[in-house]
């Protein structure tokens, strides 16, 4: 199986990359399509993007969008309409990150794009 390109979370100077996709919920509840068909995917992001995110003042951030599927422009199919960085309102949820060993993994809870707790 092909390792999956991460996310990356900016926090206080460094970068992580994320075991969490907190987009997908976004997703899902704006019924958006991200890839045409299969044919639109490359093996090592099969969810077809990649995100930038940043935890400042106390809040999940949406930094940045790439996508990485074949001629596809993915950011109209979000409703940005500010553009970036966007508050992570739709994210509830445990937010997992690590920096280079999957071993020491860093969880935060995140509730409505507010940071409640780190583990």
């Amino acid at each position: 199986m092909t390792d999956q390109m991460k996310d990356r979370l900016h926090l206080d100077g460094q970068t992580f990359l994320l075991r969490s996709e907190p987009l997908n919920s976004y997703i899902r509840t704006h019924c958006i399509k991200v890839t045409r068909d299969l044919n639109d995917t490359v093996s090592c992001c099969w969810r077809g993007y990649t995100a930038d995110w940043q935890i400042a003042e106390g809040r999940l951030w949406l930094t940045g969008l790439r996508a990485v599927i074949k001629d596809n422009d993915i950011l109209p199919r979000f409703n940005f309409k500010t553009g970036f960085p966007v508050l992570a309102d739709w994210v509830s949820d445990e937010v997992v990150f690590y920096q280079r060993d999957e071993l020491f993994a860093i969880s935060c809870t995140v509730i409505n794009g507010t940071l409640i707790k780190n583990r």
